[in-house]
This record gives structure tokens, C-alpha cells and sequence, in this order.
């Protein structure tokens, strides 16, 4: 068995290092340095892989071999490759390439570097690919509805894929047995949860659980005396709004489509910017914080990630598709025609509290994201060289003060709130709540005094599927 893991050295260089566990028993050995993913040949004389690198290239080496064997593909900047597999005959790789997370699909490449063809056409969160035999490759992805991941099969002969009807919950990821004559699969049992942490001069100890009307909360924006966020329900993600005395009410039911990142309020509550994917496209939402007047902006626009409003309430930044690619747009508010800024691949812009600047986040590069910044006329802006960890594009700044950035920071599975002055550079905790349920969005109030956010806990139960056709 092997166990991907990412470590610094004492200058803080990170590396990627491939583990190998006996399932037996015994010590665990370090077999590869930089390698972030791989797959040995049927006969185990060659390895497929790829280093966490700008376009994930794919690299085919003898299995004994000590230098870095030969590139077969290397995907464009911006555009990531995942789970290499081996076919069979050993002739053919095939791998998950596309945006992460959501925009992904099957595609095959020979061995030789030659011949690559887009086997799906999800453009949605897939994963595992797992050859059942010579001809069937089962793999997960959710629907277009954002529902799943479910299980698929496709026929390689044919071409054709289609849902594999299985149990009620969805798959996080899935392997088969050599004779194919078994699966094994985690099956989901998510939450999520609000909370509230109180900040002062000391680094933030404890937190307090917002009691919410709905099974599930996430992705919270704070008003004067109210939330909003969003309440994730199999394919009809909603926006709710709960009031101080914990009146709570659904604003957008997502039966016209569903919610796929977290809202945004203009600086004066009354207004609510929000992303509906809806017919496979995802379009920019504009409605009253009482859920009323709700109309679609810059119909021609394809957003990714979540909005920001200027601070004066008339503009919306948001990442839209260009070339392929997510670029920054700033929207009039009243409708006119949206405004490039820059054009490179950004997403998940925030304003500055001035109104001068924005931040958003670059690339992912294997596992990091880097910060970047422009002003609101297009111009350059510079910020300190700060490096996020996969889960941390959520930024915010403290209140008023626009030098100090709120980010993320920590591993995958547990993050705490840091705060980075963008004059200086210089990072400092500012919680330190310990172990618990995954920190995956969050915001902080117009005082800069108060932090709320989610907690999601993806739980699982390992299932066995026996296949008898």
C-alpha cells in the first residue's frame, strides 16, 4: 500500500514523498522523493506517475531505474492531471485531467506519449478511475445537478458510460479487486455545522456552535444582525438567512438551480451576490437579503468560485471563464458590461475594505495556491509572497483594516485562522481551536471582532460491492 505525504525540510523547501506500508506488518519505507502520484505496469517492470508541478506532467520510468524516465504528457498551466492508471495490456495510461475540483473528466494517452483522447464528458468532479477488466474502467463523478460522486462505468470498446446503480449516498472513493470480482468504496455520511469565534489580543481559544433550522450549514456571511449562508441538500443547495432573534428562513430554494459557493452580502446588508449552476452552466445571481427582486448578471459569463462586493456596493468581483481558463471580471452591479482585470487565471477575489484593491488566489500547483493581488482599475498590485494550502483559497480581510489578510493555514484535515499584514509580510495565529471537523469557509465581521465559519466532517463507511454478473 502507499501513502502520499508533503514535508518541509529545515529551510521550509516542502516535498512530496511516497511511503510504501506493508499490509503484513512492518516498517514503513520511503521509496520516492518528488512524487506526488503513481501506478506500476501490469508486469511490473514499468511506473507512470507525476510530480506536484505546473500541468502535472506524466512520466513513464523502468520501475528500477534511478533517474526520471521519460515525459509522456504534460497538461497546460493551470490544468491538472490525476490518478494514473495502467490499462491491462500496459499500453495505454489513463488519468483524470481538467480544473480542479469540479471540472474534470476521464481522458487516455499511449504509453508512448501519443494518441490523447477525452474518453468522458462530465466537466464535473471525477475521481478513481479503477479497470473492472480489459474493457470496463468504473470511476466516480458527481451529476450535473452537483449531487454525488456516484459510481460510473464506461465501456472502453463502445465509449459509452452510464451511473452504476448502487446505495443512496455517495462514493468518495473506490478500488477493485485484481479478479474484478469485488469493490471496495467509502461510502459518505457528510456534515456540516456553524460556529462563531470571539477575537481578542490573545490567539483564539474556543469556539460556540450557531444553532441552525437546517440539517446542514455552510459557508456563512455575516450582516449587521443577521447570517446568511449556505444550506447543502442532495442537487438543491439553498441560501437561508437567520436572524438575531433565530428566526430563520429560506431565501433562494435552489429548485432554479444550485448554490456552488458561498454567497456574498454588500457592505449595507441588503443585497446578496451568489453562483447557481443550473443546465451545466454557472451563472452570477444578484437578490434582495430578503430573498425577493433575485436577477441574473452578465448572462454571457461563465463563473467560477465565489463573489465579492466593492465596498461602495457597486461592483462584483468574480472569476469567469476566458481561453478556457478562470480570469478576473469586476460587474456593475446595474448590469452594464463586466471589466477584465488582468488576465491571468485567478479566482475567488475579495475587495479591500478601501475599495483600491482586490486579492484572489493563482494556480494550484500540486497542492499550494498563491496569493495574488490587482488593483480595481487593472493595475498591478503588490502583496507579500504567501503560499495556501489546498482547502485555504477562502480570504478575508479584518474588519476595516485593509493590511491584514485573514487566510487559512495548517494540513488538509485541520486548519486554524492566521493573519498576515501585507505590508511586512509577517504571519501570526489567531486561533488556535484545536483538532476538529474541517474549517472550509468562513468570514469575519465589519469590526473585525468576530469569525464565523463551517465546520464539515466528511465521514465514511468502507463498503464492500460484489460484483456477480
Amino acid at each position: 500500500m502507499l501513502i502520499w505525504t508533503k514535508s518541509a525540510d529545515a529551510h521550509g523547501q516542502v516535498a512530496d514523498y511516497q511511503w510504501t506500508v506493508p499490509v503484513g506488518g512492518g516498517r514503513l519505507r520511503r521509496d520516492c522523493i518528488g512524487i506526488a502520484e503513481l501506478d506500476w505496469s501490469p508486469d511490473g517492470k514499468r511506473v507512470v506517475y507525476h510530480p506536484s508541478a505546473p500541468g502535472d506532467p506524466l512520466f513513464v520510468a523502468a520501475a528500477d531505474a534511478q533517474d526520471n524516465g521519460r515525459q509522456v504528457y504534460i497538461a497546460p498551466a493551470g490544468i491538472h492531471c490525476h490518478f494514473p492508471l495502467w490499462s491491462r495490456d500496459g499500453e495505454t495510461i489513463y488519468f483524470v485531467r481538467g480544473f480542479v475540483p469540479d471540472e474534470m473528466d476521464i481522458w487516455r494517452i499511449r504509453a508512448t506519449g501519443t494518441t490523447l483522447e477525452q474518453l468522458t464528458w462530465h466537466n464535473s468532479r471525477v475521481s478513481f478511475p479503477t479497470l473492472l477488466d480489459a474493457r470496463t474502467l468504473l470511476y466516480l463523478a458527481t451529476a450535473a445537478d452537483g449531487s454525488g460522486p456516484w459510481l460510473h462505468a464506461l465501456d472502453l470498446e463502445r465509449g459509452t458510460s452510464s451511473r452504476v446503480r448502487t446505495g443512496g449516498n455517495p462514493y468518495t472513493s473506490i478500488a477493485a479487486s485484481a479478479d474484478g470480482r469485488h469493490l471496495v468504496a467509502t461510502e459518505a455520511y457528510p456534515t456540516a455545522s456553524l460556529w462563531r469565534v470571539r477575537l481578542n489580543d490573545d490567539i483564539a481559544a474556543a469556539a460556540d456552535q450557531i444553532p441552525i433550522r437546517t440539517t446542514r450549514g455552510a459557508s456563512p456571511r455575516m450582516g449587521r444582525d443577521f447570517l446568511v449562508y449556505r444550506a447543502p441538500k442532495a442537487g438543491t443547495d439553498a441560501i437561508w438567512r437567520l436572524d438575531g432573534d433565530a428566526q430563520a428562513r429560506e431565501l433562494w430554494s435552489g429548485v432554479e438551480g444550485r448554490v456552488i459557493a458561498g454567497p456574498a452580502l454588500s457592505a449595507d446588508g441588503k443585497r446578496v451576490a451568489f453562483t447557481v449552476h443550473r443546465r451545466g452552466l454557472t451563472q452570477l445571481y444578484v437578490m434582495n437579503s430578503d430573498g425577493g427582486g433575485a436577477y441574473r448578471l452578465a448572462e454571457e459569463l461563465e463563473v467560477r468560485g465565489a463573489p465579492s462586493w466593492s465596498p461602495d456596493g457597486e461592483w462584483i468581483a468574480i472569476a469567469a471563464l476566458r481561453e478556457k481558463e478562470p480570469r478576473l471580471f469586476k460587474i456593475p452591479a446595474t448590469g452594464n458590461r463586466p471589466v477584465a482585470l488582468g488576465g491571468g487565471y485567478a479566482t475567488d477575489p475579495v475587495w479591500s475594505p478601501t475599495g483600491q484593491f482586490l486579492v484572489y488566489t493563482g494556480h494550484d500547483v500540486g497542492t499550494v495556491i498563491e496569493l495574488k493581488a490587482v488593483r480595481a482599475d487593472g493595475g498591478p498590485y503588490v502583496v507579500p509572497t504567501l503560499f495556501l494550502n489546498r482547502g485555504s483559497r477562502r480570504l478575508n480581510f479584518l474588519g476595516t483594516d485593509e493590511n491584514t489578510l485573514v487566510f487559512l493555514k495548517g494540513a488538509l484535515s485541520h486548519k486554524e485562522f492566521w493573519a498576515i499584514d501585507l505590508r511586512s509580510g509577517e504571519e501570526r495565529p489567531i486561533s488556535k481551536l484545536g483538532p476538529g471537523p474541517i474549517i472550509d469557509d468562513f468570514d469575519v465581521s465589519a469590526d473585525g471582532r468576530t469569525i464565523v465559519f463551517d465546520r464539515v466532517r466528511e465521514e465514511s463507511h468502507i463498503v464492500r460491492i460484489d460484483n456477480t454478473e
